[in-house]
C-alpha cells in the first residue's frame, strides 16, 4: 500500500471516529434536554401492559365458596365471551384477607362489602356497579321458640358473620339503639359467614342469628320452615363491583364496557335470581357519598 493510500484510510478512519462520536453527542444532549424521566414512562407503558395476563376476579366470601362460585359463574361467563384472555374467579380465606387482598390490587374486578368498599376508595380503587337495593341485616329465631322481640334474647347468643362483616356492624349498632350492650346483654357468635349463622340457630348452637338480607331466600324450604325473623337493622348501601386503580387504562376501559353492557344481560337477571340480591346498575355520586359515610360506622362499633 502506498503512502497515499495509507493516508486516505487514515483520514477514513478519523472521520468515521469523529461521525460517531457525533452521533453519540447528540443522543446524550436530547436526552438530557428531554429528562430521565421520558425513557422511564415508556419503560412502564411496556412493563404494564401485560394483554395476555388473566382477569383476576375476587369475591367477598360471605358465604361458602361452592356457592359463591356457582351464584357468580353468569358475571364471569359473560366476561369471558367478550375478552380475549383467561377469567378466574377466586375468593379468600376470611373478611380481613379479602379486604387486604383488594386494597393490594390483588383483583382486576371485586365485589366486596360497602364499608370496605369505603376503604378501596380512598386508595384510588373506582366504583362500577352496585346491587339495585339496599342492604339490611335480619335477626331471625328458631321459629318455635318463645323470642318474639330483640329484648327477649337477653342473656342469649346470637350468632353472626364475621366480625368484621357490615352486617356484624349493624348488629351491634341495633343492640346498642335498643339498650342492649353488645357481648354483656347479649352474647355474640362470629361464624365464618352469613349461611353459617343462620345454620347455627338451625343447629341450636344460638338461640338468635343475624345474616343479609337475601341470604335466607337461598336457603332450602326445609330450613326456611325452622327460622322466623323477629327484626331488621337499618338499610345501608349494598355490595359494590370495583375495579383496581392498578391495571392499565387499556384493560379498564376494556373492562368498563363489558361491564355495561352486563347491565342489560340476561346474565345480570340470572344473577340476581341466584344471588336473592337485585340485579347490578351503574353507580352514581350519591352512592359514593352515603358508601363513605359507613366509614364512620365501622370506627365506632369495629371492637368487640
Amino acid at each position: 500500500m502506498t503512502k497515499s493510500q495509507i493516508s486516505m484510510a487514515h483520514g477514513r478512519e478519523k472521520t468515521c471516529r469523529m461521525l460517531l462520536f457525533s452521533a453519540l453527542l447528540c443522543f446524550f444532549l436530547v436526552v438530557l434536554w428531554m429528562g430521565p424521566g421520558t425513557l422511564r414512562i415508556v419503560q412502564a407503558e411496556g412493563m404494564d401492559a401485560h394483554p395476555d395476563d388473566p382477569i383476576i376476579i375476587g369475591l367477598l366470601p360471605y358465604i361458602d365458596s361452592r356457592r359463591l362460585i356457582a351464584q357468580y359463574a353468569p358475571l364471569v361467563n359473560f366476561i369471558q365471551q367478550r375478552i380475549a384472555v383467561q377469567v378466574r374467579l377466586i375468593s379468600a380465606p376470611d373478611f380481613p384477607r379479602f379486604l387486604k387482598r383488594s386494597l393490594a390490587g390483588k383483583y382486576d374486578i371485586y365485589l366486596t362489602a360497602p364499608h370496605f368498599a369505603a376503604q378501596n376508595i380512598q386508595k384510588g380503587d373506582l366504583l362500577l356497579l352496585k346491587f339495585n337495593s339496599l342492604l339490611s341485616g335480619e335477626i331471625y329465631v328458631q321459629k318455635t321458640s318463645a323470642y318474639r322481640t330483640i329484648s327477649d334474647l337477653k342473656g342469649m347468643v346470637m350468632a353472626t358473620p364475621p366480625a368484621s362483616a357490615i352486617i356484624s356492624l349493624l348488629a351491634k349498632e341495633y343492640l346498642a339503639q335498643s339498650d342492649l350492650i353488645p357481648e354483656k346483654d347479649i352474647q355474640l357468635l362470629p361464624t365464618p359467614g352469613h349461611d353459617n349463622a343462620l345454620r347455627s340457630v338451625i343447629d341450636g348452637r344460638a338461640a338468635a342469628a343475624i345474616a343479609a338480607q337475601g341470604v335466607y331466600e337461598n336457603f332450602s324450604m326445609n330450613d326456611k320452615e325452622q327460622l322466623r325473623i323477629i327484626a331488621r337493622t337499618r338499610k345501608i348501601p349494598h355490595a359494590v363491583l370495583m375495579m383496581s386503580h392498578t391495571i392499565n387504562i387499556h384493560r379498564q376501559q376494556q373492562l368498563r364496557m363489558i361491564l355495561e353492557s352486563f347491565v342489560h344481560s340476561r346474565g345480570n337477571s340470572l344473577l340476581a335470581m341466584q344471588t336473592g340480591f337485585n340485579k347490578f346498575i351503574p353507580i352514581n355520586n350519591e352512592d359514593r357519598d352515603r358508601i363513605l359515610s359507613l366509614l364512620s360506622l365501622t370506627q365506632v362499633y369495629k371492637k368487640p
